[in-house]
């Protein structure tokens, strides 16, 4: 257990989950409130930093995460309905769909660019999207799309 005397600024809520932005030792810290085991006030008060804004802050923080998780690039094809689907995924790759989208072809399938943390993990988000969503490359990651669809295939089909 790691005692800890922070200056707290405010609370915060993402997917479900409450976070306390401090300050500890002139640097900024989150820390996830249901990991706090004690909290116990210890009577000294302190000033918060001149022009420091909560919302700001957390928005920059989370795009800070995100942009350091992804360490690849997917280019997919999408149906309108994904493309639709898409804007509930994370805000980068929500951005990345708007951002980088092609014009729409007859059937209205578009075409873009996404972040991707690796190709497991994109592999089980695109598949959400079944039919709706064809991955151009990498080559790897199609791969797995096409091992993990002839899994699928095979349970269901047996």
């Amino acid at each position: 257990m790691v005692e800890r005397t922070i200056d707290p600024l405010g609370l915060v809520m993402k997917a479900g989950e409450w976070y306390v932005v401090a300050s500890k030792d002139k640097s900024m810290r989150t820390y996830k409130v249901s990991n706090i085991l004690s909290l116990e006030p210890t009577g000294q008060t302190f000033k918060r930093k001149r022009g420091f804004d909560l919302a700001r802050y957390w928005a920059e923080s989370i795009g800070r995460f995100e942009a350091s998780l992804y360490k690849g690039v997917a280019t997919i094809r999408l149906s309108p309905a994904a493309r639709r689907a898409m804007r509930y995924s994370q805000a980068a790759v929500a951005r990345a769909v708007e951002d980088t989208a092609s014009s729409a072809d007859r059937q209205g399938w578009t075409r873009h660019r996404i972040p991707i943390e690796s190709i497991d993990h994109a592999a089980s988000e695109l598949l959400k999207l079944g039919g709706e969503c064809e991955v151009v490359a990498p080559r790897e990651l199609r791969v797995r799309m096409a091992q993990r669809t002839r899994e699928l295939a095979k349970l269901y089909l047996a």
